[in-house]
């Protein structure tokens, strides 16, 4: 019995560790031609109000193609409540998109260059809150 308690309490250590490995990582795929990738979002993810200022500051955020070409520009985070993926394509067309804790899907549509294409749904507490960016 004690041995049971001992796995199971080193299990919940493990699997609540999960998303703690992830923070701040973004997952790339790329073929040639297009790419997408993730992140996870957390409640301390914040963005600011204002993307143009947020873009200024902040150049971390552009996306390379698997040449090293930058097709693409991506905020992501939470704001207001909600998790945000906002995707401007340099090359192509780019598409944000989130899916939310509960399995809620938003998605900004395929946009053309210099567009925005912008994306949000509820935050919540349960499950794992992401955000997405597409190109082709």
């Amino acid at each position: 019995m004690k041995r049971k308690i001992v796995l199971f309490v080193a299990t919940l250590l493990m699997v609540s560790a999960i998303p703690v490995f992830a923070n701040g990582a973004i997952y790339n795929f790329r073929d040639g031609e297009s790419g997408r990738g993730f992140i996870i979002v957390n409640s301390e993810d914040i963005l600011p109000s204002d993307a143009e200022f947020y873009m200024d500051k902040v150049d971390d955020r552009y996306i390379y193609n698997k040449d090293g070409e930058r097709v693409g520009y991506w905020l992501s985070g939470k704001r207001d409540g909600n998790v945000i993926s906002e995707y401007k394509p340099y090359i192509g067309e780019g598409k944000a998109s989130v899916k939310n804790g509960l399995g809620v899907v938003d998605d900004g549509g395929w946009v053309e260059v210099g567009d925005w294409s912008k994306a949000e749904a509820e935050w919540t507490i349960r499950g794992t809150n992401k955000a997405y960016y597409d190109y082709r």
